[in-house]
């Protein structure tokens, strides 16, 4: 059975760019209303305008700056999650505007499936509680905080790291080190714990060059540590 997608009817496409005019006209004019353009975004959305949609929902936070109220930015969130579908997207989009032309120092016009992402990009933070996403932050830093502390002693007694003087290098080596000890660590929960040893000062970093502190620095720096094992579980 062939893939049946949205297509706006010719005069529903009409209707809609009229209202997408006035929401570019009212830039130097009275604006149009939250729910005037609720009302064309979901209109967009039902006809796969993918572009115009983002257009609209760029336009809602716009009138917030960096900081749309949640409740704004959930029904915009609802109201849009249909298009995560690409079955949800027109074959041949019919509306207009300043998405089809190409931005200054490009060629082209802009690909609506990325500003799409970006879009739920921008949303996805702002949808949760921000006392949460403090609470879920404080935890993973405690985390990496005694994985960091943890391993120190043993990358210490390890030669090769001890000799290793590169970023990525270090990163893989943390990996391998917590392996060898019965810790298995993913490579981007390895270059999180780098990137942490660095950040609390446990590494010396001269340039490009970065080294595992000495063991009398690090005793110095790290209140106190966990075995390993104690990680296991």
């Amino acid at each position: 059975e062939a893939l049946t997608r949205p297509e706006l009817t010719a005069a529903d496409a009409e209707e809609i760019q009229e209202g997408l005019d006035s929401v570019l006209a009212s830039a130097n004019a009275a604006p149009l209303s939250v729910e005037e353009i609720f009302e064309l975004l979901e209109r967009c959305v039902s006809g796969g305008e993918v572009a115009a949609a983002v257009y609209l929902a760029e336009t809602l936070e716009a009138r917030h700056e960096a900081s749309p109220p949640k409740e704004l930015v959930e029904r915009i969130f609802q109201g849009m999650k249909t298009l995560l579908r690409p079955s949800a997207h027109a074959a041949a989009p019919k509306l207009a505007g300043p998405w089809l032309k190409a931005p200054a120092g490009r060629y082209g016009t802009l690909n609506p499936r990325k500003a799409l992402g970006r879009l739920f990009e921008r949303l996805a933070p702002l949808r949760r509680d921000p006392q949460d996403a403090a609470a879920r932050m404080a935890e993973v830093n405690e985390a990496l905080e005694r994985l960091s502390h943890s391993l120190l002693p043993v990358l210490l007694s390890h030669e090769q790291a001890c000799r290793c003087r590169r970023r990525g290098p270090l990163a893989a080596l943390i990996a391998s080190v917590a392996s060898e000890q019965g810790l298995k660590v993913s490579p981007a929960l390895a270059q999180a714990i780098f990137q942490h040893m660095e950040s609390e000062g446990l590494l010396e970093v001269k340039g490009r060059d970065v080294a595992l502190l000495s063991d009398q620095s690090v005793k110095a720096k790290v209140v106190s540590t966990s075995p390993l094992q104690s990680l296991y579980t």
